[in-house]
Parts: structure tokens; C-alpha cells; sequence
């Protein structure tokens, strides 16, 4: 109940005020508190004992011996409901939810969601993955900008931060139309580095069926202590230290995930459209921009933002011409209320259980 109710105050504040930057800013922090105090929630009810074995059980077929890697392995993230679909799963006491899909067609689904846990079920297929797929297949890349959890983290601390690192070595520049040069957006080597790290991951993924995500948590066993430095080291310095001295979400420019949904954004029924007839080249918009998508160039070559847009909103608010805005795909339609309600209610879904686990925490101190 209070989850809904906090929702529906955001909700509100939209359709009160339209200052989607907001209300955004509302939402990303509602979500990222609720994802650290449900995370911290979750390990708590755990208990210490529990959690030092489950990190023992850790994927042991995925040491030394990793070519006889099998499904019997310790998940890094703990196996509980993050999407309506498979609160309902967890539910289902039917025979044919826990059957498992046949290998040849299991392994093709790792082409379409590489990064899941073996062996899928039919039940994990039909109301996690398809609900998944769907929302991918409807919002692109927004789906990463309003929905996962490591991205409105990322953006939550970028909002704090102020572009004091330009970044010169990884843009490029442009020269406008009055002759001034500017920087402008990633080199294109840059840009594509999240395709290289996607096919990195993939080919392990496909070919032997490693989860090569979930080999992350290896560095919890603290058995290899120059890796997991190293990949904290990572983490913090694109999640958290870039974004600071950025203001962009660099978490999100290399996401190898974010790449693979960025392959079909062009076919999402959303997207951001630029009037170039009213636009008067202030570059607002670009400044703005988390993720490097519009550029000068991208305004003065009557171009459109790249993929790597994300569907924050903060563009279309930025621009005091009313030259940008969010439409259906094909039409003139502008949507960008429509849009931002639809996408939060759906991101809900996504952090409900977080707040379930908060529940049943109090509902056991108390």
C-alpha cells in the first residue's frame, strides 16, 4: 500500500506540473533507496551463517575446471521475485512450470537474453522472460533509463555530479555553423566498446552455457583478491566517480546488456524527434543529455539522437523552443506524458519486491 501510494504521489506530481525532470529525480531516488534497503533487507533475513555458506556453494564448477561447467551452481543474485511475472511463478504449485527446456532451444535463448541462470523452465520462460523481451521490445533503451537498477542508480548520483572531466581524449569535435569548435559527442570507437564487451560475454555465454555475469560474484569468495580489487575498482570508478565528475552515466555507455537492446531500439514504438526547423542551436539539450546522444552535430546535420539515448526526458524539457519531445514511431504524435506515466507504472513492477522485502523485514524486528 505505501509502495503504491508513494507512486501515486509521483504520478501526480507529473500531471500537476509536467516538470518531468522532477519528478524524475523524485523517482530515481525512491528507487535507489529502495534497491539498497531491500538488498540490505534481503541479506539480513539471511542471518551471517547463511549467507557465508551460500557464498561457499558459490559457482564451484566455475573454477579451475570450468569446461565441465553444468547447471549445478549457486546463483550470485539470490533467486526471489523482481517482476510481477515471477512473483506469480513463485506461486504456481503446477508440474509443467518446473519443466526444463530443451538444450538446442535453451541455447538459442541465450542469443536473445544471454545473461540468465541455467537451466530455464518453462515457468521462468513464459513470466519472466517473455514479460523481459516484451518490455525491451517496447521501450528500447528506456527500458535502461527508467526500469534497471544499476542505471537509475548511476543516474541518481550523475545528478549530483557537474561536468568537470570533459573527457576530451574519448569526443569528438565539431565545428558549427558560426565557425566556433565545440566538443561533441563520443568517438565512434568509444561508442561501439559496448558491442566489443557484449560479444566478449556472449561467446562463453553461448558456447558452454557460463553465465559469465554471475562468475562477478567469484570476487565475494575473496580467493582471488587482485581480481575482485580490480572489479570493485571498475565498478566504483564507472558507477560512481565518472558520473560524479561527468554528470553522464558512464555505467550505462558500456553496458554490454544496454548494448544488445540498443541492437533493437530502431523498432521500439517510442522515440525522441527533433523539429530541426525550430531548433536554434543553443545546445541546451546537449548539455543536458546523460548520454552523450545529442550532440551539435546531431542538431546542425539534421540528424537524430543515437542509440545510445536512453529516453531520460531531460532533452525535451531543456529545450525552450519545444523543438524535441518523445512520439509514437511514424506519426506526429507527441507522448511524453502518456510515455513517463506508462514507463514508471512498469518500472514499479520491477521494484515492488524490493519493498516487499523492507515489509517483511519490519513485519519480523517488530
Amino acid at each position: 500500500m505505501i509502495f503504491g501510494i508513494v507512486f501515486g504521489v509521483l504520478f501526480y506530481d507529473l500531471l500537476k506540473t509536467w516538470k518531468i525532470r522532477y519528478v524524475r529525480t523524485q523517482f530515481l531516488t525512491i528507487t535507489t533507496i529502495l534497491t539498497w534497503v531491500g538488498g540490505i533487507s534481503l541479506l539480513i533475513m539471511m542471518n551471517l551463517p547463511s549467507f557465508m555458506r551460500y557464498v561457499a556453494m558459490h559457482l564451484s564448477t566455475y573454477e579451475p575446471a570450468f569446461l565441465t561447467v553444468g547447471y549445478a551452481h549457486v546463483p550470485f543474485v539470490r533467486q526471489l521475485p523482481y517482476t510481477l511475472g515471477s512473483t506469480i511463478l513463485a506461486q504456481l504449485s503446477l508440474p509443467w512450470v518446473e519443466i526444463t527446456i530443451p538444450f538446442p532451444v535453451e541455447r538459442l535463448l541465450f542469443l536473445i537474453v544471454p545473461f540468465h541462470y541455467p537451466p530455464i523452465t518453462i515457468g521462468m520462460f513464459l513470466f519472466v522472460l517473455i514479460p523481459y523481451l516484451i518490455l525491451v521490445l517496447t521501450f528500447g533503451r528506456g527500458f535502461c533509463g527508467w526500469v534497471c537498477y544499476f542505471g537509475n542508480q548511476t543516474e541518481c548520483i550523475a545528478l549530483k555530479g557537474k561536468e568537470n572531466w570533459k573527457m576530451t581524449i574519448l569526443r569528438q569535435s565539431f565545428k558549427t555553423k558560426n565557425g566556433q569548435k565545440v566538443l561533441d559527442s563520443l568517438k565512434e570507437s568509444v561508442k561501439n566498446s559496448k558491442y566489443y564487451i557484449m560479444i566478449i560475454l556472449l561467446l562463453p555465454t553461448f558456447v558452454i552455457g557460463m553465465n559469465i555475469i554471475c562468475t562477478l560474484g567469484l570476487v565475494f569468495k575473496f580467493a582471488y583478491p587482485i581480481a575482485a580489487i580490480l572489479i570493485v575498482f571498475i565498478l566504483i570508478f564507472l558507477g560512481v566517480i565518472l558520473p560524479l565528475k561527468t554528470g553522464k552515466r558512464w555505467w550505462c555507455l558500456l553496458c554490454p546488456a544496454g548494448a544488445g537492446i540498443a541492437l533493437v531500439d530502431t523498432i521500439t514504438p517510442f522515440k525522441i524527434g527533433i523539429d530541426h526547423s525550430k531548433c536554434d542551436y543553443c545546445y541546451d539539450c546537449s548539455k543536458v543529455c546523460p548520454m552523450h546522444a545529442i550532440s551539435p552535430s546531431t542538431l546542425e546535420t539534421d540528424d537524430k539522437p543515437n542509440l545510445d539515448c536512453v529516453k531520460c526526458l531531460r532533452c525535451t524539457e531543456a529545450c525552450s523552443k519545444d523543438a524535441i519531445d518523445i512520439f509514437i514511431r511514424g506519426t506526429n504524435r507527441r507522448v511524453r506524458g502518456f510515455f513517463s506515466s506508462f514507463i514508471m507504472i512498469i518500472a514499479a513492477s520491477w521494484y515492488v519486491w524490493f519493498a516487499v522485502a523492507i515489509v517483511e523485514l519490519f513485519s519480523i524486528l517488530i
